[in-house]
């Protein structure tokens, strides 16, 4: 979104980096690339973790010191618009959209990623401290029903029993605490028809879901029309023989599994069958692409013969695949879109339903399982070629294909931020035409520091 709204004399997009974090360095190093503003700016932390060891009133004093920072950073830079990746409890968007509502500044959520109820419940179901066992989750729950949910017979609360009261108290709670970018932000962007649906089906606001298509959707069809000679081009790159089809692998990080049906117990011994069985596939290039969790180096055992990392990003490499296998991940919606059969290894036994209803994701949860239908669909013509009849089926409900997801998502900011078709704002604004500030924050609001390299000089 930052490097769509740089390239418009309208708006100086502000990345804003909140916390530290292992990329921290290459994101803003990609920033000055990219030409886009950045600052960092430091709050104190989000009151999550262990928030049910803490009293009500240290969270209410945690979360209103986030709020006044928040303020302050909207104050200081007088942005036209708060663009946000996600939000759910505790995660530190409300704050920010709360405050950008108190200054008349309006926000959108443009999501990266694919998410309902299943999810949280799945992380946080077998948590004591969100359990009725504690007797405080117990009255929470009866006083704010939507923030329980039943789990194996067992109310759970989406969060702990003393952050839900502090954030009901200061107008922080979001509308369905169990989904996704269920949200105060005034639009939440969405990408395609099936996963406008996807939404309606969880319960989101109607009225707040806005069908503008997706960046990556652009990206996805781009490298699918010029697939071939991309794909050999990779080849060359990683050493691979050429004019093989392509199984690409994506390799999940680990997490935790206590709780849950799964069959390994260390995360390499996983990661070394999901590599060693796609190995075994007949005349195929395997190509690894990582989680962003998962650095290279720590992954590079896993090359051998046939098998290499790439260390492109997925949405640049799903459409040279034949075959995409994943791990519950929302990157299966974009080898749906390009019409790739999948192979969904739920080895964590999350048990999703985001894609249960599509005919060429294969679901699988053992081993054997797996390595069952990776050898049907590289080895078994036949067998292969009615799953990609299946995913062609369906594939144009999960993108748009357009070309047109840009401007659509250009609109939007448009209508949000009060300006009309020729870029100037209604009359009577006192901005007047005046050069819109674009705080683009990743979700994480964190006060503001000594600006390192290629940050925004001052406000905009």
């Amino acid at each position: 979104m930052a490097a769509l709204l740089v390239g418009t004399e309208r708006y100086r997009p502000v990345i804003v980096f909140a916390y530290d974090y292992a990329a921290l360095a290459r994101d803003q190093a990609v920033c000055r690339e990219a030409k886009v503003s950045w600052l960092r700016f430091e709050a104190p932390p989000v009151p999550g973790g262990h928030a049910g060891l803490q009293t009500l009133p240290g969270l209410l004093v945690a979360l209103s010191r986030r709020l006044s920072h928040a303020r302050r950073l909207i104050a200081e830079q007088g942005p036209a618009l708060l663009v946000l990746a996600v939000d759910y409890p505790g995660c530190g968007s409300a704050e920010f959209i709360r405050a950008g509502h108190d200054a008349g500044v309006p926000s959108v959520i443009v999501p990266f990623s694919i998410a309902n109820h299943e999810e949280a419940l799945c992380a946080y179901g077998h948590d004591i401290e969100r359990s009725d066992r504690v007797w405080t989750n117990r009255i929470v729950g009866w006083l704010f029903p939507r923030w329980g949910m039943l789990h194996r017979g067992r109310l759970v609360l989406r969060e702990r029993a003393s952050l839900v009261l502090a954030l009901e108290m200061l107008g922080l709670a979001p509308p369905r605490p169990w989904m996704q970018n269920s949200s105060q932000a005034d639009a939440v962007t969405v990408e395609s028809p099936a996963m406008l649906d996807y939404y309606r089906r969880s319960g989101l606001s109607e009225d707040r879901l806005v069908l503008t298509g997706a960046l990556y959707n652009d990206l996805l069809h781009r490298v699918l029309a010029e697939a071939d000679q991309r794909r050999e081009a990779l080849y060359a790159e990683l050493g691979l023989p050429a004019g093989k089809p392509m199984l690409l692998v994506s390799l999940p990080p680990p997490i935790q599994i206590e709780g849950r049906d799964c069959e390994f117990i260390l995360h390499d011994e996983w990661l070394e069958v999901l590599v060693a069985e796609a190995a075994r596939a007949g005349d195929w290039n395997v190509v690894l692409c990582l989680h962003p969790m998962l650095p290279p180096e720590a992954c590079a055992w896993l090359e051998r013969e046939g098998v290499r990392i790439a260390r492109q990003d997925t949405a640049s490499l799903v459409p040279l695949s034949a075959l995409y296998v994943a791990c519950v991940s929302a990157t299966i919606r974009w080898a749906i879109a390009c019409g790739i059969p999948c192979v969904n290894y739920d080895a964590y036994a999350c048990r999703y339903s985001d894609y249960r209803e599509v005919p060429g994701v294969y679901h699988v949860e053992t081993a054997a399982d797996y390595a069952d239908v990776l050898q049907r669909l590289t080895t078994d013509q036949a067998f292969y070629e009615a799953a990609a009849a299946a995913q062609a089926d369906v594939k144009d409900r999960w993108a748009l294909f357009d070309g047109a997801n840009a401007t659509r998502l250009l609109a939007l900011v448009d209508r949000l931020c009060g300006v009309d078709e020729t870029g100037k704002e209604p009359a009577g604004d006192a901005g007047g035409t005046r050069e819109r500030n674009h705080a683009c924050a990743d979700g994480k609001p964190a006060g503001m520091i000594p600006p390192g390299a290629g940050p925004v000089p001052g406000n905009g």
